[in-house]
C-alpha cells in the first residue's frame, strides 16, 4: 500500500512531545513491512533545511482556506536510511513562527494543513495514488472529513481509506464558531452530530466522526476514553462509533534506545551482561552532583511537569520520597512545579538533582543509570518513558492507567513475569507504598535481577505495531468501498 501519514511533528525534524517520537519512527517500520510511506509535516521555521537535507520539489499546490486560496511549496527529505520519505508543506506566513503551537491563528494553520493533506491524498502531485490517509491528532483531524466528503462525489476515490489516530484525547483543537469558515466546509456540518462542540468548532471530533477507522495508542486507553473520567467530553461521540475504537500500542526505535549499542551512555550493557549499568549509575550520580554509592536507591523522573503526569502526587510526598531515595529529574512544564522542584533541590542538593528543559542525551543517561523510574500519571494514552526504562533495566513504578497498565506487569502480583510495580488509586500515599514495594524488591539481588531481565527481554519494536496498522489500513479501504 501507499500510505500518506499526516501529523504536526516528528523526530528528528521537530518535537514538542511523544507524537514526534511516533511519527519519526512508525513510517520506517511501515516501510520495512512493505508499504510505501510518505510523511507530511508543516515546514516550521525552526526546521533546519540544510541539516536535514531538505530539497525543494518545485511542486506548488493551491489550498482553499476560508474565502481565500493559499499556496504552498512541497519540500522533500528522506526519513532515516530506508525508503520512507517526508514531504514538508511550506507556507511561511502560517508556519514560520517562534513555536509550533499556541499561535493565535492555530485554527487557520491546521485547517490549512488538514485540507492540504486531503488534497495531496486526493490528487498526489506525482500522479501515483495513495491507498490510505493516516491522520494523527487534532492538527490533522479535518483531513478525513475532507476525504470522506470528496469520496461521496468522486467514484475514483472509492476504496481509498482513512485512519485517524488519537494520541491524546485531552488536546482537541477547539476554537470559536467563527473559525468554522476556515475549513471550507458547508455549515450543514456544523452540528452536534459532526463538528460542533458546545457551540465551538472541534477539530478532533471531525476525525472521530468521519474517519473510516479510529484507533488510539494502547488497548487500555481505548477502553478508558469511553468513560466520563477519561473521555474529555467526547465519550458519547466515541461510544456512537459502531465499529469501535482500536488500541495499538506504540513501539520504540530499538536501534536508538538500545543499551547494548548506545553511545550516549557511559558503558554498554545487556540483560545477560548487566555490569555496565553500575558504571552508568556512578557516572549519572557524578553528572547530577549527587553523592556516589549504591547504598540508597536512585530514582529517575523524566517528562512534562504537569498534572497529567501525576507530578502533584510527587510534590505532595516529596519529603518522603527524598527520605527513601536520591532523585534525578529532567523535564519542564508548569512554572509552579518547576520552581517547587528547583527550590527542593537547592534545599537538599545531596538528594535531588533537577534539570529543567529536555535533553535527549541526558534522558538516555538517566534511563541507563537509575534503579527505578516514577510515572504516576493521572492518564497516559501510551507512554514511551516506561518502555525506554524497561529496555534499560530501570524498573518502572507507575499508576495502572492506559499504556502504563498495558506494558508494566506488577512483580508482586506476577513474580514470574513481573517487570515493574503499579498502583490503581490516584493517591500520593499509594505512590509511596508502591515505591516501598519496589525498594523492598531491590534488597533481594536475585529477585531484582529477574525483574530487570523481564523488562529488558520484552519486545517493544515497531514491527508488532506495523503489522496491526497494516490490518487497520486494509480495514479502512474495505469500509471505504
Amino acid at each position: 500500500m501507499r500510505v500518506l501519514l499526516a501529523g504536526a511533528e516528528a523526530i528528528p525534524f521537530v518535537k514538542s512531545g511523544g507524537l514526534a517520537d511516533v511519527l519519526g519512527t512508525l513510517p520506517k517500520a511501515l516501510a520495512a513491512a512493505g508499504h510505501e510511506v510518505v510523511l507530511l509535516l508543516p515546514l516550521y521555521g525552526e526546521i533546519d533545511r540544510e541539516k536535514h537535507g531538505l530539497v525543494s520539489s518545485g511542486i506548488r499546490i493551491e489550498v482553499p482556506l476560508g474565502s481565500s486560496v493559499e499556496e504552498a511549496i512541497i519540500w522533500k527529505a528522506p526519513l532515516g536510511k530506508g525508503p520512507a520519505e517526508v514531504w514538508f508543506l511550506d507556507n511561511r506566513a502560517l508556519y514560520d513562527r517562534p513555536s509550533i503551537y499556541g499561535q493565535l491563528d492555530d485554527a487557520a494553520r491546521f485547517a490549512f494543513f488538514s485540507r492540504a493533506a486531503a488534497e495531496l491524498f486526493r490528487a498526489p502531485p506525482d500522479g501515483r495514488r495513495f491507498d490510505v490517509l493516516h491522520a494523527n491528532d487534532w492538527q490533522a483531524a479535518l483531513a478525513p472529513v475532507h476525504v470522506k466528503l470528496s469520496r461521496q462525489g468522486d467514484p475514483a476515490m472509492a476504496g481509498l481509506g482513512t485512519v485517524f489516530t488519537i494520541h491524546n484525547l485531552a488536546y482537541q483543537g477547539v476554537f470559536g464558531a467563527e473559525s468554522f469558515g476556515l475549513t471550507g466546509l458547508s455549515w450543514d456540518h456544523f452540528t452536534m452530530k459532526e463538528l460542533e462542540f458546545w457551540g465551538q468548532l472541534n477539530f478532533l471530533k471531525g476525525g472521530l466522526v468521519f474517519a473510516d477507522v479510529v484507533n488510539t495508542v494502547s488497548e487500555k486507553y481505548a477502553k478508558e476514553i469511553l468513560t466520563a473520567q477519561y473521555g474529555a467530553g467526547l465519550e458519547g461521540v466515541l461510544a456512537e462509533r459502531s465499529a469501535g475504537i482500536e488500541g495499538v500500542l506504540n513501539g520504540v526505535d530499538v536501534d536508538d534506545w538500545n543499551p547494548e549499542t548506545d553511545r550516549r551512555i557511559s558503558a554498554r550493557f545487556t540483560a545477560d551482561k548487566p555490569g555496565g549499568k553500575d558504571i552508568c549509575r556512578e557516572a549519572l550520580l557524578r553528572e547530577a552532583g549527587l553523592p556516589r554509592g549504591n547504598d540508597v536507591p536512585l530514582v529517575g523522573i523524566i517528562g512534562r511537569l504537569a498534572a497529567q503526569k501525576g507530578v502533584d502526587l510527587i510534590e505532595a510526598r516529596l519529603p518522603k520520597l527524598l527520605e527513601r531515595a536520591r532523585v534525578v529529574m529532567l523535564g519542564s512544564g508548569d512554572t509552579r512545579y518547576e520552581e517547587t522542584f528547583r527550590a527542593a533541590a537547592r534545599k537538599q542538593p545531596d538528594r535531588l538533582s533537577v534539570r529543567i528543559g529536555y535533553d535527549e542525551d541526558y534522558a538516555h543517561r538517566i534511563e541507563a543509570g537509575v534503579d527505578m523510574i516514577l510515572m504516576p500519571s493521572a492518564y497516559e494514552p501510551c507512554g514511551l518513558t516506561q518502555i525506554y526504562s524497561l529496555r534499560y533495566g530501570a524498573v518502572p513504578v507507575v499508576r495502572a492507567t492506559g499504556g502504563l497498565d498495558d506494558t508494566v506487569v506488577d512483580a508482586d502480583a506476577d513474580p514470574s513475569r513481573g517487570n515493574g510495580f503499579k498502583f490503581e488509586a490516584y493517591d500520593a500515599d499509594a505512590l509511596i507504598a508502591t515505591l516501598d514495594r519496589a525498594m523492598t524488591a531491590r534488597k533481594d539481588a536475585s529477585r531484582w535481577d529477574r525483574i530487570r531481565r523481564n523488562g529488558m527481554s520484552t519486545d517493544f519494536s515497531w514491527g508488532r505495531a506495523a503489522a496491526k496498522y497494516t490490518q487497520l489500513y486494509e480495514l479502512a479501504c474495505s469500509r471505504a468501498r
